[in-house]
């Protein structure tokens, strides 16, 4: 699910840049600046919690049923 709203929202900030970049305002590498790598380090952020997730599931004890 996470990756769904990554991406939905690297493409819409690609498309966002593109848009400014072709009308010729400056703020398209303002934006390129700021929300591309923003974008990126919440996907290694989520990547590195879910790595950590996983290791303290296997560190939980498994319960067996009965």
């Amino acid at each position: 699910m996470i990756w769904i709203i990554a991406g939905t929202g690297l493409i819409m900030t690609l498309d966002f840049i593109v848009f400014l970049w072709r009308q010729w305002i400056p703020v398209a590498s303002i934006c390129l600046g700021v929300f591309l790598p923003l974008w990126v380090g919440m996907l290694i952020w989520f990547l590195y919690l879910r790595w950590q997730w996983r290791n303290w599931l296997s560190q939980q004890p498994q319960i067996v049923g009965e």
